[in-house]
């Protein structure tokens, strides 16, 4: 299963980011209660600026000429919901990228208590609870990210592979469509799709 927010590629993009002001210590480690839109947080700056340049970079993440044009619009992503998460949330997630173990999953879920309009968190909490093969908490944490941002690709992607592992083939099949027009790119993702395609849809005929 690949997951593209990786510890490289986060740090990466926490390095490109103003220093963020120090934390006092710690939130509890249970996890909140899924974002909605009549609950979430407004963001910094302008919104609409926000969305316009998201939605500039997803038409590029869907026209990118291979993986590594696609890996820096990727990267670019991630770099603008670090920014609308704010300062707070990129000191928690860049002392997670220090850990030298498993993730700290109080920092991931104070990130995501701060920013209920991010889906950076979600997708984090969902690697530490792969780790750890608590596949149902992984499943609720990436509907969180793609109820905040249904073009997730990561999310997108890895809960395709979780409900394909889970025998959810007409699930997986959906979700694997859904992320080749997002990211075509994606390893593999055509050869996924016609596995899928002759399980469920050569099932029905």
């Amino acid at each position: 299963m690949t997951i593209w927010i990786t510890r490289g590629l986060l740090a990466l993009s926490l390095a490109a980011l103003p220093a963020a002001p120090s934390l006092a210590a710690g939130a509890g480690a249970e996890k909140p209660d899924a974002p909605s839109a009549g609950n979430a947080l407004p963001l910094p700056g302008a919104p609409e600026d926000r969305a316009k340049t998201l939605d500039r970079l997803y038409a590029d993440l869907a026209k990118a000429a291979d993986a590594t044009a696609a890996d820096g619009v990727k990267h670019q992503l991630v770099e603008v919901w670090l920014k609308s998460a704010g300062p707070t949330v990129q000191l928690l997630l860049s002392r997670d990228q220090q850990a030298t173990d498993a993730r700290d999953i109080q920092l991931l879920t104070a990130a995501a208590h701060l920013a209920p309009d991010s889906p950076v968190p979600w997708n984090l909490l969902a690697e530490v609870d792969l780790s750890e093969q608590h596949f149902s908490d992984a499943i609720a944490d990436l509907g969180h990210a793609l109820a905040i941002e249904p073009r997730d690709a990561q999310a997108l992607q890895t809960l395709a592979f979780l409900l394909k592992d889970s025998g959810r083939n007409d699930l997986a099949l959906k979700a694997f469509r859904r992320l080749q027009t997002i990211d075509p790119t994606s390893a593999n993702i055509q050869s996924q799709i016609d596995e899928l395609a002759r399980k469920v849809e050569g099932q029905k005929i």
